[in-house]
């Protein structure tokens, strides 16, 4: 630990050695470039602002209804200037200075502009920076066009999001907008306060949706996301880097950051992202030692931006499980006492036999875990375990969870267990019985998982349908009702039968009963 304590103070060091930093911190005017307009048959012309380089080159994509003006983009040209490096940033059509109606524009024209610019404003291989839409359009750049992609940086990535978004409202919602024909969406963003989007802007951009499947990329890919962005949540990154082709991907959570990412701090995580991409295209090589003594570039952003706590896997960055939901302090008064309570119905003795059962009912290389509340937890926490468990009672072909991918993202592990809970529901497990996803991951109900897991044991056992493996001691069979079935011609005879107990095929009678306490008289 002390190796690395010295390693991360010599790169905070070092860090503002670069050319650029240097120039943050500086005052006075700024160099920037001209803007350029682009000629296109048929097509509006697009406003442009170039900066001549060597290879890769830079390319940034705004944000939806943004310009090249912003504070990003206007960063990163300074950065690249100071490198040498080429750099390029345009506004779309409809936007900024670009020519064009807005109202007319589509996520497909937008990406016919992006595709424009690679094939006739750049030269050789690129790095695109996209903005919140910008990197949905990066993404669709990088797929129509790969041999000129070196690179993607997604700031606030927005795949998906218009037709994600409105799919998510209620369907009276969604009847009233269509009806309009029009979505009017709320938004600090804007200076209006809203955008409007036509119902045809969202049936296009559907045509667009690149999160349903795997996307065609394997260039190395960086993104970057605020945490508390509340315009994009920062899962759809996640989703993008679990759904991109590619093996060299890294995602980047800045724990303070909105959506725009254009404070001081966000801005040097993004021109570092960069800086470290274009270094490692453009040599395989040891660093030249002025401003890159440690190339691990995982640790220097860690200790420059508190991002919440992390390992590194692969060679990527991976969020750890108890950074993502188990990130709380400790419970005090009656919060404790009341956990206190719950972690006593812990039965370390049902533990082992949930162990045993499991390990027999999945068969193959389960490997046993330390007995400890704690280790259970751990080994059923991805999720897999669980799946499989589910999937290992039904006949082969009819498992109710077709995949069970192997991932270390905490999103898509807190998923496999949401799909084991509705599996189990289906299977016959009472829904009182059924444990919530915290009660897992957090460990905040041990308990509860535990009475969940015997719950499904004795549903198997019930059942009797030769799919259950292990001692059948483990677990109580339920009780079956016994409901007698009648058929019409007895019920027809019970109603001719005399009824001795009350002396009459008329029942007993309440007469001469004229006050409380007088004896009851049988007619």
């Amino acid at each position: 630990m002390h190796f690395l304590y010295v390693q991360i103070k010599v790169c905070m060091c070092t860090f503002d050695s670069n050319p650029y930093f240097l120039l943050l911190s500086k005052k006075g005017v700024r160099q920037k470039s001209t803007v350029q307009f682009a000629t296109r048959p048929d097509q509006p012309k697009l406003a442009y602002r170039k900066v001549k380089g060597k290879s890769p080159g830079v390319v940034f994509l705004p944000g939806f209804a943004s310009n090249m003006g912003g504070q990003k983009a206007e960063a990163l040209e300074e950065f690249c200037r100071s490198l040498g490096h080429s750099y390029l940033r345009f506004d779309y059509t409809g936007c900024g200075a670009s020519e064009g109606v807005w109202a007319e524009c589509t996520v497909g024209s937008w990406k016919r502009d992006v595709l424009f610019v690679l094939d006739e404003l750049v030269d050789g291989p690129q790095i695109l920076v996209g903005s919140s839409m910008g990197g949905w359009l990066m993404l669709l750049a990088a797929i129509a066009r790969p041999e000129k992609i070196a690179a993607l940086v997604g700031i606030s990535t927005a795949a998906d999001h218009f037709v994600t978004a409105f799919k998510s409202l209620p369907l009276e919602a969604r009847k009233e907008f269509e009806e309009k024909g029009e979505w009017s969406v709320a938004t600090k963003l804007s200076e209006e306060g809203s955008y409007t989007l036509s119902m045809n802007f969202l049936q296009e951009a559907e045509n667009h949706c690149v999160l349903q499947c795997p996307i065609p990329v394997t260039c190395p890919v960086r993104l970057i996301h605020g945490l508390k962005d509340l315009d994009i949540p920062w899962h759809i990154s996640m989703q993008v880097a679990e759904r991109v082709l590619s093996t060299d991907v890294d995602v980047i959570l800045r724990k303070h950051a909105q959506h725009r990412m254009a404070e001081k701090d966000d801005i040097k995580l993004i021109v570092y992202t960069i800086d470290d991409l274009i270094d490692k295209l453009t040599t395989s090589s040891e660093t030249d030692g002025k401003h890159r003594l440690y190339t691990g570039p995982i640790y220097k952003i860690l200790s420059l931006f508190h991002i919440w706590r992390a390992v590194v896997l692969s060679g990527q960055l991976i969020l750890s499980n108890t950074a993502v939901m188990a990130n709380r302090g400790p419970s005090y008064g009656l919060s404790r006492e009341v956990q206190e309570k719950i972690e006593q119905k812990y039965d370390h003795e049902l533990e082992a036999r949930l162990v045993d059962w499991m390990i027999a009912q999945c068969g193959g290389n389960v490997e046993r875990p330390q007995s400890g509340k704690h280790n259970f937890q751990s080994w059923l926490m991805d999720g897999t375990l669980l799946c499989r468990l589910i999937n290992s009672l039904y006949p082969r072909g009819k498992e109710p969870i077709k995949k069970i991918p192997e991932t270390q993202m905490a999103f898509r592990q807190m998923e496999k267990i949401s799909q084991f809970l509705k599996a189990a529901e289906v299977y016959g497990v009472i829904t009182t019985d059924i444990f919530q996803t915290v009660d897992l991951w957090e460990g905040k109900d041990m308990a509860a998982v535990q009475r969940t897991l015997m719950a499904l044991g004795s549903v198997a056992i019930t059942k009797d349908d030769g799919y259950y493996r292990g001692d059948r001691d483990w677990f109580h069979r339920k009780a079956q009702g016994h409901r007698r079935e009648f058929s019409e011609e007895q019920l027809r005879q019970g109603q001719s039968l005399i009824s001795l107990q009350m002396g009459s095929n008329r029942g007993a009678s309440q007469s001469g009963m004229t006050g409380y306490g007088m004896p009851r008289q049988i007619m």
